[in-house]
Order: structure tokens, then C-alpha cells, then sequence
């Protein structure tokens, strides 16, 4: 029992406290900028800009929501036949609306059957309880 209990110990001795670098000054040139977003992306004479609020799930299923609905409104841009959800130029979000927007950034107009499926309709609590009950988690945990 005690060299079961030493052995799960000193697993603890493991995790080591690395602190986060600081940033001592800003290049306008590099990272992700709008100014740069908006003149590689902004072919046209319009800018679509999808801001998605935080809130949580509730806030991400809202989101989602508009998305469809913009996905689902066409119009016509040059010319030619489309949608707002095609025209975007940039995608912003905060806490539960990041989570989207990730997903949009990722796939695309593709988001609208995926997102619902692989997030929305998941259950984060159940999956949390499943994860911090497993046994290949607790030296994670520790």
C-alpha cells in the first residue's frame, strides 16, 4: 500500500511551473491584424464582418443560429448569386461565440450541419465527470 502511494506521489513531482513569456514589443507587421484580413480577403465592394457574443453553449446554439440564417438569405454580389455567410471577410468571437467561429474559420460554410452535431448537441457534463473519473486522467489530475 505504501509503495503504491509513493509511486502516485511522486507523479506529482512531475508537473513543473513554467511561466508564461512576455510580450516587450509589437510588431504591426506580423500576427493577425484586421487591416491585413480585410485587404487579403475583400475582393469586392462589400465587407461582411460576423461578430459572435460569449455566453456559453446558449451564446454558441444563438450564433449558430444566425449563421443558418445568413447561410440561408441569398444574394446577389458582382454579379453573381451567393450568400452572406459565403461573402464574409472576417469572423470574430468571445467564450461560447469563439467556439464557432473557430469552427467557421476552420470548415467554412460547411460549419452549418457539422457544428450542431459536434458541439451543440453534446454533453459537456457527462463527458467532464466521464474524463475526471477515468484512471488514465489521475496523474493528470494529481
Amino acid at each position: 500500500m505504501w509503495g503504491a502511494n509513493a509511486v502516485l506521489l511522486s507523479a506529482c513531482s512531475l508537473v513543473a511551473y513554467q511561466p508564461t513569456q512576455t510580450i516587450d514589443r509589437v510588431r504591426k507587421d506580423e500576427g493577425y491584424r484586421l487591416e491585413q484580413s480585410i485587404q487579403r480577403s475583400n475582393q469586392d465592394n462589400t465587407l461582411v464582418i460576423m461578430m459572435f457574443s460569449g455566453g456559453g453553449t446558449r451564446a454558441a446554439a444563438l450564433a449558430y443560429g444566425v449563421l443558418a440564417a445568413f447561410n440561408d438569405y441569398p444574394m446577389m454580389l458582382n454579379g453573381r448569386r451567393t450568400t452572406l455567410t459565403a461573402s464574409s471577410d472576417v469572423v470574430f468571437g468571445v467564450s461560447g461565440g469563439s467556439v464557432l467561429a473557430a469552427y467557421y474559420a476552420m470548415y467554412g460554410e460547411q460549419v452549418i450541419p457539422r457544428f450542431e452535431e459536434r458541439f451543440l448537441k453534446q454533453n459537456f457534463q457527462r463527458l467532464m465527470f466521464k474524463q475526471a473519473l477515468s484512471f488514465s486522467n489521475m496523474p493528470r489530475l494529481a
